[in-house]
């Protein structure tokens, strides 16, 4: 019978916390996640609670005096939540030791709950006008995460490029944080492997989450009279950015100074700890991807649907690069798809090769653009575990790899 009360009672405040969620939406718009998961969390462990004093009470201490049993019954869920939120957090900073199948569910909390990201850290980018935002011009700081804290420098521009005599570069590396290399150190990015390896000036204006549109934008106030190569890394994020510039007749969408400050604020406030967040935010998680794969039965898209999704993709790309105002009578352009470990397949750079196939485009371009097959080159040994990006092993791999492709293509 207590057992029962305990259940009852958990779900009578469950419900009740429920109305909150809708309240705070409108009073704290900006802390929105924080909130909807510290009003879950607290109603999964009152849940929890119920549950495990209830056991306990009725098999353990069943003997024992109503007042005692709920006593002992509550020091017991009070340690065995602490052990497992200490255990989590520990986990957390040791990835190497989570097991294989729990993994997915830690990414996914450190990437939502916790991950420092790099445009909206106040230290190391700004608001811009042109770009939405950009790094700060001849900046030093630290950018930390939990696998990794490296410095980062930048020139006058805003790249990442602590040597300010570099005015004409030879090759310019364009791309997100993969370029820009985040994760590892100044002169472990690729590109300024890439200037070891082909004894000539590059420059590396990767800048995290830009698209192809911004990435093209932030060069436009560059001479480029000197480039002779040009190296695009393409993200599947791409394609959001791309599509929006594509339907503005090529012309960049840049959003107000609110918005970023929004999304500034919004991941502050995700990234704030109370107690039982780890182990309840990941237990979510965790039961939220088993009830996904029960459910999900849907059949994977078809080939002409994902072929459909790429094509267009390709036509924005090269839409855009197309009033980039390169000089393809002289440029040669490298193009690479990178993500995930897990997500490489290639897709765009095939419907990229199908696209340059078409005279329209090959007469524009003069032939000039070289769709490069990466995704067979890394392992996941390439790959943080908690953080999607390359480690220094993997920028270094991607490096000999282009320096192969621009000096063969050279010959």
């Amino acid at each position: 019978m207590r057992f029962l009360r305990k259940i009852l009672l958990a779900i009578a405040v469950i419900i009740v916390l429920a109305f909150f969620k809708p309240l705070f939406t409108k009073l704290f718009p900006l802390s929105l996640i924080f909130h909807y998961n510290l009003i879950s969390s607290i109603q999964l462990l009152l849940l929890l609670w119920a549950v495990i004093t209830g056991l306990l009470e009725t098999t353990l201490w069943k003997k024992l005096p109503p007042a005692k049993a709920r006593l002992l019954s509550g020091l017991s869920f009070l340690v065995l939540m602490a052990l497992a939120e200490t255990g989590c957090c520990w986990m957390i900073g040791h990835p190497s030791l989570i097991p294989v199948r729990y993994l997915p569910a830690f990414q996914y909390y450190y990437n939502n709950y916790q991950r420092n990201i790099l445009q909206f850290d106040r230290r190391i980018a700004r608001y811009d006008t042109t770009l939405f935002y950009k790094m700060i011009a001849n900046n030093r700081c630290v950018f930390s995460n939990v696998e990794f804290s490296d410095s980062i420098f930048t020139d006058a521009n805003g790249f990442r490029d602590k040597d300010n005599t570099i005015s004409h570069p030879h090759v310019l590396c364009l791309g997100d944080s993969y370029t820009l290399g985040w994760g590892v150190g100044q002169n472990e990015c690729y590109p300024s492997l890439l200037a070891k390896l082909l004894h000539t000036p590059v420059l590396n204006t990767g800048m995290s989450s830009y698209g192809t549109a911004r990435e093209i934008a932030s060069v436009r106030p560059l001479d480029k009279s000197a480039i002779s190569t040009v190296v695009i890394q393409y993200c599947p994020n791409d394609a959001d950015e791309n599509e929006t510039c594509a339907s503005n007749d090529y012309r960049l969408v840049v959003s107000p100074p609110h918005v970023y400050d929004s999304a500034a604020t919004e991941l502050k406030w995700s990234e704030i700890w109370f107690p039982g967040k780890y182990v309840c935010t990941l237990l979510k998680i965790f039961l939220s991807e088993k009830i996904a794969a029960l459910r999900d039965s849907r059949p994977s898209s078809s080939s002409q649907d994902d072929s459909a999704q790429y094509d267009k993709e390709a036509r924005w790309f090269l839409g855009i690069l197309q009033t980039s105002g390169f000089n393809f009578d002289k440029v040669r352009v490298f193009v690479f798809e990178i993500d995930a470990y897990s997500s490489l397949n290639g897709k765009f750079v095939r419907a990229l090769e199908a696209k340059l196939a078409d005279p329209k485009y090959n007469t524009f371009f003069k032939d000039h653009i070289r769709p490069l097959h990466i995704e067979a080159l890394f392992t996941p040994a390439d790959y943080y575990l908690l953080d999607e990006h390359l480690r220094p092993a993997g920028q270094l791999k991607l490096a000999h790899y282009l320096a192969r492709m621009i000096q063969t293509d050279a010959k």
